[in-house]
């Protein structure tokens, strides 16, 4: 019955348009059906007021968050913010081995929300709710087991505009922190640099080529690793455009059984 339902208010509706198209497409008659309706437009970058955890120790951003490499890159983020004349990648080393962490634990959130305008820049239209997840796992009330998710977004390099992919690039988000403002003033005492609210800790996929794969028309991409290592980065949370979907390079092989929504940016190639 609620399928036939279904069917009859579609025919009823399809008819009702034809006869419109027929009769030239006259305005409405009413004046309220006439207005052009409220289009929402919201703030791009939308955080919660409280972090999710308090006082994240170190040692469980690096097991647990899988933020392997955030004591280094967080020592670079603060040397180059420090001093913006270091220009090789062999001076920030040097000056990012000096600098020692003022902190053991950080406040941490699990949650992004973003409102995407229209992406052919129409602004008679409402923008769309987005959002990533920052999660480790973890056991629920029933004593089951809850996998990870740490999810892809994509991210303003700097040149970034509000269509295409020029001066973006893909990252997989691992921590989302805040800096207590004791340790700011410690961190960049000698600078009169002031870091953003909201940081992140990513790592890196490899550039977007010139032009797509011709046969999918889509881009390939990789994980960027460097001397052996994920290559990773502090970005401010608002240089973070959206999420992204990256699905797996499938081969002439079945897709192993093992793999799950929560391993297989792990487990294979990507595209």
């Amino acid at each position: 019955m609620t399928k036939w339902l279904e069917r009859k208010e579609k025919i009823y509706f399809h008819e009702r348009y034809i006869a419109w198209r027929q009769a030239g497409e006259p305005q409405p008659t009413d004046a309220s059906l006439a207005q052009k309706p409220e289009f929402v437009h919201k703030p791009h970058l939308q955080m919660t007021i409280h972090p999710t955890m308090r006082g994240v120790p170190l040692t469980t951003i690096i097991t647990r968050y899988r933020a392997t490499f955030f004591k280094s890159a967080f020592s670079r983020y603060v040397a180059l913010k420090n001093d913006p004349s270091l220009t090789t990648i062999a001076q920030l080393e040097r000056r990012a081995a000096d600098i020692s962490l003022p902190f053991n634990s950080l406040s941490v959130f699990h949650n992004i929300k973003f409102w995407n305008t229209d992406a052919h820049g129409r602004e008679e239209t409402s923008d769309l709710l987005d959002s990533v997840h920052i999660k480790p796992g973890r056991i629920d009330y029933r004593g089951k087991g809850v996998a990870p998710r740490f999810d892809t977004v994509l991210v303003n390099e700097g040149s970034g505009q509000h269509s295409g992919i020029s001066g973006y690039r893909v990252a997989q988000l691992f921590l989302v922190f805040t800096l207590p403002n004791n340790v700011i003033a410690a961190l960049f005492a000698t600078s009169s640099f002031q870091p953003p609210k909201h940081l992140a800790y990513v790592e890196w996929f490899t550039p977007f080529k010139n032009a797509p794969e011709p046969h999918h028309k889509m881009y390939k991409i990789s994980r960027s690793v460097s001397r052996g290592e994920r290559v990773a980065s502090i970005i401010p949370v608002s240089h973070i455009r959206r999420s992204v979907h990256l699905f797996p390079q499938w081969g002439r092989r079945a897709v192993p059984r093992e793999w799950t929504s929560a391993s297989v940016l792990e487990d294979s190639s990507i595209k």
